[in-house]
């Protein structure tokens, strides 16, 4: 080390680097530079943030997409991205940014698309894509929407506690399938799509997450409580649905 920083922490300095970084990956606290990272390389510099975004699924064909984050300084940040699915020949897009201190951050995002109706912290659609470019069964079922959301969170890092609220407003619409196709040619008929109740959704929630980030199929011990709650009602947002959802993982 050129000069001692007293901020330092083992996890920090030593992060799980490679292809299967994300396998063995340590939580590190928001803020901390990417090791070996070189800001003078023009190249360098205007590939850093940039990533590609690729899928397969039975509604969206292959997705293909660009996303890029920067940040405009140590506070302030956003993201934008553009896609194209081949199978519906429709176009997604998303927008959001954020300012970030000390004890936590303010992000507003935007973003209109195709989303899997029920997300998997283990299964992830990366996973679905291979299972179904080789002629498997699709893992998700998809919709459409609009979504406008805003969100707060609060660290205490010292006890590793974050504090989450959320306010959402978004469109939801039906979409149907549009592929078969895979790369071993079986001669099957995937299932349909099954459609949504279209209408306008505006919820709030609030989440606490005690420990460190979740790691899909870790190798490495973890110890975390998430609980999450999401509310919506007519009578209070003009929403188009009415109801409360409580989620907890341990």
């Amino acid at each position: 080390y050129k000069s001692v920083d007293s901020t330092l922490t083992l996890e920090k300095a030593y992060q799980p680097s490679g292809f299967l970084a994300n396998f063995a990956k340590i939580y590190v606290e928001s803020g901390a530079e990417p090791s070996g990272s070189n800001k003078t390389g023009s190249s360098r510099g205007f590939l850093i943030g940039v990533s590609p975004e690729f899928r397969y699924n039975r509604v969206e064909g292959f997705h293909l997409g660009m996303n890029l984050k920067r940040s405009v300084s140590k506070r302030i940040l956003f993201n934008l991205g553009g896609s194209y699915n081949t199978g519906c020949r429709r176009w997604g897009y998303k927008l959001g940014g954020g300012y970030k201190w000390r004890w936590g951050y303010l992000r507003v995002d935007y973003s209109d698309g195709i989303f899997p109706r029920n997300e998997s912290r283990n299964y992830s659609t990366l996973l679905n894509t291979f299972s179904t470019l080789i002629g498997y069964h699709d893992y998700f079922d998809y919709y459409l929407s609009r979504k406008l959301s805003a969100s707060l969170q609060l660290n205490i890092k010292k006890i590793k506690t974050r504090f989450k609220f959320l306010i959402n407003d978004e469109r939801h619409g039906s979409i149907g399938q549009y592929s078969d196709w895979n790369i071993l040619k079986k001669d099957y008929l995937k299932r349909e799509n099954p459609p949504v109740q279209n209408g306008t959704l505006r919820s709030v929630g609030a989440g606490l997450v005690i420990g460190g980030e979740f790691i899909p199929w870790g190798t490495v011990r973890q110890n975390r409580l998430e609980l999450d709650v999401e509310y919506s009602s007519p009578h209070l947002f003009s929403s188009d649905f009415s109801f409360t959802r409580f989620s907890i993982m341990i």
